[in-house]
């Protein structure tokens, strides 16, 4: 027994011992991550009963993408965002023995794609499929004799071109087209494991940027339970790739190759909003060669599209953008699951259940103003605070310098859903490359004072009444045990906040995806607090940030 006591209290004392711990506590979270994604989509739970048993590939957040891929290698490259050819791809890849009866899943993933189609060719297209899936020899012979007049005219109206599709541009066509190799059941499960595994890719990115501080494990799990982790695996969505080129591009930055770390953000071109987005921190942070590889990365990925999609394609992209944008603004469904700040105001102030949703933008002045006011606000305060601080803080890898910075250029996304509150995790990770700054406790002491512990001119001076003359000086209280606090610190604090919005609030009923936006709340709120940081304490917040304070 003394032997088995020894052996536990040397292993304890091991930080090999630790470190597979922490091995273990990841492997067993990403297992209940993945098992928990891979159900989550099951019939029943969402509130239908599929025949398939599943219908997460139905979904327009994975259909979208893996639509993309499945154009480009069945040879439509140049026809991306034809609503005509979209379908008919869709249609031998979701068939109708696999949903719910009554339900098409190509006719509901055609309905949240952009665009919309011609009534009339709708009406004709019907034509067609009735009389041909009516019994009989002569049904084409009949179809044929009753639109033998204007048949040209009532084919050309079908095959007109209708300019819609998944909101992605033509580089996320290449991204996915491996996934479009497969059907669309098994391209979403690999698409779950993916997420999971690239979980492991980015907390070995954090623990590169932390200088081996945090390991990898522990910075994988600490991801598992941020807000975003969750919708993207349970969706199949792209969070966690868009959060590993973000994290590597910095980690390169911070080993001093910002032209690498460039190259690597330029792949952000399959995403341009947050390419756009982010690309102000290169600028703020005076990195000319960081910035200059992130565009030329981004243009040649691009231009390689081009000899497969053409360049009618982009144009197309562009409509489709633009159609996207005015619809976020009146659409109830994106604007509660949005989590950027010029939705934030819609929550509340258009009225979702009396007004028609083509008559929600004609009233939207005071939406439209104070959300472009709180989207202005926070990029002004960003950018003037990078220029009017010395240069030396704005360069800063880590800490509340940089922290403010990629905070602010989340922030000044233009649109982005819940499940992008997972890039988010960079500039909060970056509080914490130094953990045992967090170690060193913050204490409050208050000193109760006792009668007769003051002179009386001292205890006069504070009476309620004019005081008789200057504030005597006083001799220093001996301060007790019981007399002290520790403080919370800002950073673990809102980490704990986030991950309660999570998995807590729900319950408490205090939000949902539904909800209030509690964790872009709380991200602003950690977004002002670094900055005050760097407004106050300058430079040292900065160069000193490696070094426990």
């Amino acid at each position: 027994m003394n032997r088995l006591q020894d052996l536990l209290l040397r292993a304890a004392r091991q930080e090999a011992t630790y470190y597979l711990l922490a091995w273990a506590a990841a492997l067993i979270a990403s297992a209940v991550a993945l098992i928990s994604a891979w159900h989550a989509f099951d019939s029943g739970r969402v509130g239908n009963e599929r025949r398939d048993g599943n219908g997460g590939h139905a979904t327009i957040d994975f259909g979208g993408q893996w639509l993309m891929g499945r154009m480009l290698v069945t040879g439509h490259g140049r026809q991306l965002y034809d609503r005509n050819v979209q379908r008919e791809v869709l249609r031998p890849a979701y068939p109708d023995a696999d949903h719910e009866p009554g339900k098409s899943d190509v006719e509901s993933l055609m309905y949240w794609f952009m665009g919309h189609d011609d009534p009339k060719a709708a009406a004709l297209a019907a034509g067609f499929v009735g009389p041909l899936a009516a019994d009989g020899p002569l049904a084409g012979v009949v179809l044929v004799a009753a639109l033998s007049e204007d048949l040209d005219e009532r084919a050309g109206l079908v095959a007109a071109k209708r300019v819609g599709g998944p909101l992605y541009p033509p580089v996320n066509a290449f991204v996915y087209a491996p996934l479009g190799l497969v059907s669309p059941r098994v391209a979403y499960r690999i698409q779950q494991v993916v997420n999971v595994l690239l979980t492991f890719f980015v907390g070995l990115g954090l623990s590169t940027l932390a200088r081996g501080r945090i390991w990898c494990p522990a910075a994988a799990v600490a991801l598992m339970l941020f807000p975003g982790f969750g919708g993207s695996v349970n969706l199949g969505q792209n969070a966690t790739l868009t959060l590993a080129i973000l994290v590597w591009g910095w980690a390169l930055v911070a080993r001093g190759r910002p032209a690498c770390g460039g190259a690597v953000w330029g792949l952000l071109a399959f995403k341009p909003v947050w390419a756009l987005a982010f690309f102000l921190v290169p600028v703020l942070t005076r990195r000319w060669r960081f910035g200059l590889a992130m565009i030329v990365t981004g243009t040649m990925l691009a231009l390689a599209t081009l000899p497969v999609v053409g360049v009618a394609a982009w144009f197309d992209w562009l409509r489709v953008g633009h159609e996207a944008a005015r619809l976020y603004n009146v659409e109830e469904n994106w604007i509660f699951l949005s989590r950027d700040l010029l939705s934030v105001p819609r929550r509340w102030t258009i009225d979702f259940k009396d007004t028609p949703i083509d008559d929600r933008d004609k009233d939207g002045l005071a939406p439209t103003f104070l959300g472009w006011g709180l989207l202005v606000l926070v990029l002004e305060v960003t950018v003037r605070l990078a220029v009017l601080r010395r240069r030396e803080a704005a360069r800063a890898v880590d800490g509340p310098p940089a922290a403010f910075l990629l905070l602010g250029a989340w922030m000044g996304c233009f649109h982005f859903m819940y499940y992008d509150v997972l890039l988010a995790a960079l500039p909060v990770f970056l509080l914490f490359t130094e953990p045992s700054r967090y170690l060193q406790p913050l204490l409050l002491a208050v000193v109760p004072l006792r009668r007769g512990a003051l002179p009386e001119e001292a205890a006069a001076y504070h009476r309620p009444a004019p005081p008789p003359r200057a504030m005597p000086t006083l001799s220093l209280l001996s301060i007790g045990y019981q007399h002290v606090w520790v403080l919370n610190r800002l950073a673990p604090t809102a980490y704990v906040f986030l991950v309660a919005t999570q998995y807590l609030f729900p319950h408490l009923r205090l939000g949902s995806h539904w909800g209030p936006p509690w964790d872009t709340f709380c991200l602003i709120a950690l977004w002002l607090w670094c900055g005050w940081q760097w407004l106050c304490h300058g430079e040292k917040v900065a160069t000193n940030w490696s070094d426990p304070a």
